[in-house]
């Protein structure tokens, strides 16, 4: 380490459209927080982002250097950024900070670490992934029970966003004074102005309105979704005015709304909002009556689920992955297994008479979820611990040598 005591991290991540999605908004808070600390951190990402096309541009200031990196391919949305190892070797950093083992990058520094020869820290932001596709789950699998292994191995320590993640890692066979919980950041701060004539046009009428927020894939859980709105709607489960809102865009979004139009009992009842604005957004979340997150894999702490919280929303959501743990810390919501259809058009029928019968409750019940989210997130307590593993992992890195 230098003599002048100012941590040099390089921070890896696959990509860095901070608006896309929860691993990119936490990284960029992160980034911002560990600048306000007098750290020195260089980015290392693709240059560009898949879902928005947006291209991030290299950067060099005083705290912060961005280094995009091209690729040709993005097999199972992982980016392969050939010049990565080349990179690696020249960054000057006291530890490697990589964001999720699916990333190509944590094999690249797992399989190079000793020819690099620094400490390196993991943050798991990703459960099991599932795919609607038999070779990609036989790839994903086999990729679990032999890359995952060798990255967890090769780090120094390995922060997870939530508890559930963290016992599953050390059924695995993690030991655990490796592992640290660390959650992710709040990020509300975007949606606090909303868009008011949006607001104005959705939230007027009695219709019972429904937002799924998410990339438009098939783990997200959307064509499940569309499943068991079309079942509610059908069985009088849900009135027949009901809106289904869908924010966000994805490789799905074409088969999505063919689906949508070729069956008329969800015509005129699902609107397609694609990428929206921070303000745009805001304006939903507030007009919306519901938020839902139909996920069939790979959900950790949900970003969906924290803005929902922090905007006294109530939500439906599957119990998958890092949801567990809003269910075992006492969160209130409509909790359903994952990929049950029958279960996710009840529980909307559920959260409308709930709505309409009691207001009271439901406002004391969104509330208590605000408070006890607030109390257990910290942005500060979350850099300074990020902090305190760094130097952890460079004191365990150093005394093995």
């Amino acid at each position: 380490m230098r003599g002048d005591n100012a941590l040099r991290v390089a921070m890896l991540c696959s990509y860095f459209n901070f608006k896309t999605g929860g691993l990119e908004k936490h990284v960029y808070y992160l980034t911002r927080g560990l600048i306000k600390h007098g750290i020195k951190v260089t980015l290392v990402t693709a240059y560009r982002d898949p879902y928005t096309n947006a291209t991030i541009p290299p950067y060099k200031g005083d705290n912060l250097t961005i280094i995009p990196l091209r690729y040709c391919i993005a097999p199972l949305n992982n980016p392969l950024l050939h010049s990565l190892p080349k990179v690696l070797s020249t960054i000057n950093s006291d530890v490697i900070h990589v964001h999720d083992h699916y990333f190509y990058g944590s094999a690249v520094l797992s399989f190079l670490k000793k020819m690099i020869r620094r400490p390196m820290v993991l943050t798991i932001h990703t459960s099991k992934l599932h795919y609607d596709n038999f070779w990609k789950n036989l790839v994903s699998d086999i990729y679990d029970i032999s890359v995952s292994r060798t990255i967890f191995k090769a780090s120094d320590k390995i922060i997870t966003v939530t508890r559930t993640t963290a016992y599953e890692l050390i059924n695995h066979g993690v030991p655990e004074d490796k592992l640290v919980y660390i959650p992710n950041f709040l990020t509300v701060d975007s949606l606090e102005k909303y868009d008011e004539k949006t607001y104005s046009d959705i939230k007027n009428g009695e219709r019972f309105k429904i937002l799924y927020v998410g990339r438009l894939v098939y783990r997200k859980g959307l064509h499940i979704l569309l499943d068991a709105f079309n079942i509610a709607l059908r069985d009088s489960i849900i009135p027949q005015n009901s809106l289904l809102m869908i924010v966000g865009k994805g490789p799905l979004e074409v088969k999505l709304r063919r689906s949508v139009e070729l069956n008329p009992n969800l015509k005129g009842r699902i609107m397609f909002w694609g990428a929206v604005t921070d303000s745009v957004l805001g304006a939903l979340y507030r007009a919306c009556d519901v938020v839902i997150l139909p996920s069939l894999s790979g959900e950790t702490t949900s970003l969906v689920l924290q803005e929902a919280i922090l905007l006294e929303k109530p939500f439906i959501t599957s119990l998958v992955g890092g949801v567990y743990d809003y269910l075992l810390d006492g969160f209130w919501g409509f909790y359903v297994p994952p990929g049950d259809v029958r279960a996710l058009a009840e529980s909307l029928g559920k959260a409308y008479k709930l709505l309409a019968e009691n207001q009271k409750f439901i406002r004391r019940k969104v509330r208590e979820n605000k408070e006890k989210l607030l109390k257990t997130r910290s942005s500060e307590h979350i850099i300074l611990r990020t902090i305190q593993t760094y130097y952890e992992a460079i004191n365990n890195y150093y005394a093995e040598k």
